[in-house]
């Protein structure tokens, strides 16, 4: 890691409100640094090496004079600068034996001396010692991730008793902490939300810059990562929607069942519309349905359905769209029943599937 990498680190493990959003997340926080990461994609892996430091971390109470509070200072210091070895006195006052101090020091440890030295200032320690690993482990703050790939469908049960049926490429992740001071979670894709009622505790849903507040009800959101639209559609109860911007300012819109919005990721329109329920909803039971869709949509939607790859062969009418259902449908009787209706062929080999247009 060169030294620039290891002066950002160093700042992130030294910014309180970095700090508190791994030890104690919270929705205006989680919204800050998400915002924050999409900003810096290149900071990622960087925010994920100062997390583990913090998470894997336990508390110890410690009270120091000004003297030895200076001496360490002294020696962090003088380790990260030179790379020496830190005085006696620096184990001495954090109670690690002098035998262990054999070990030669790694940037971790003089991360983790950093940590120390933040960590008496305000009254407490950070160490993560051999041996306290399982105490560490049960209070650090994990991300928990559930993914789909291509052609499959899943239900997630969150803590709370809230039930999330996951669409293929899709992704849903929330913390460890989820259900004890919040409940927050992050998609990409698209998924139905049946919520437990808990008026203390709203849920929340963040896709891209926007977040979708409940307390117990019914929706969906579609937001893939990198379509041009995403969708907040309301079969029960009622939620709010919210769009962020850089100063997490708000404009807020409330929806009743029966509507939705859909949200331009560029410009950040927001546009209140009524929905097909079938459309909107009916791909958790397994059934598919085109409303006037067009060429690329069908095959990005296939695509995402049955986990293959489509080429084309031949150029369709500029004015093909499609429409129809098929519930719970192979891909060979899904494209079967597009070919009797549309002027199209197709050919299977596997995950690569050929549509030719006469």
């Amino acid at each position: 890691m060169s030294e620039e990498r290891h002066d950002e680190l160093l700042d992130l493990l030294t910014n309180e409100e970095f700090k508190k959003w791994i030890l104690e997340p919270a929705y205006e926080r989680q919204v800050f640094w998400e915002k924050w990461l999409e900003n810096h994609p290149e900071k990622r892996e960087l925010v994920k090496t100062a997390a583990e430091f913090i998470k894997s971390a336990k508390f110890k109470t410690l009270r120091f004079s000004t003297e030895e509070k200076d001496q360490i200072l002294s020696n962090i210091i003088s380790y990260s600068q030179t790379g020496n070895r830190p005085s006696e006195k620096l184990a001495d006052y954090t109670g690690k034996s002098r035998h262990r101090r054999s070990v030669p020091f790694s940037f971790m440890y003089r991360a983790a001396a950093v940590l120390a030295f933040i960590g008496i200032f305000s009254g407490l320690i950070y160490w993560n010692k051999p041996g306290d690993r399982s105490q560490g482990a049960n209070n650090a703050i994990t991300i928990i991730e559930k993914e789909n790939p291509k052609g499959r469908k899943s239900v997630v049960m969150l803590p709370d008793g809230t039930r999330a049926t996951l669409n293929s490429f899709s992704r849903l992740t929330y913390d460890s902490n989820y259900g004890s001071t919040g409940r927050i979670v992050n998609l990409e894709g698209e998924a139905f939300f049946e919520v437990t009622r808990d008026t203390l505790r709203p849920f929340q849903v963040i896709s891209n810059e926007v977040v979708t507040t409940a307390l117990g009800t019914s929706f969906n959101v579609r937001a893939f990562n990198g379509d041009d639209l995403q969708s907040i559609s309301l079969l029960s109860g009622k939620v709010k929607v919210t769009r962020l911007d850089d100063q997490i300012a708000v404009k807020e819109n409330i929806l009743n069942p029966g509507e939705g919005f859909v949200i331009d990721n560029h410009s950040g329109v927001m546009e209140k519309i009524t929905f097909d329920p079938l459309k909107v909803f009916g791909w958790k039971d397994g059934i598919l349905v085109f409303r006037d869709n067009d060429l690329n949509e069908v095959i990005q939607t296939l695509e995402r359905w049955y986990d293959i790859r489509i080429t084309l062969v031949g150029t369709p009418a500029k004015s093909w769209r499609a429409d129809g259902n098929f519930d719970n449908e192979s891909l060979e009787g899904v494209l079967q029943g597009l070919s009797y209706t549309y002027d199209l062929e197709f050919l299977i080999k596997g995950k690569d599937v050929e549509l030719k247009f006469n």
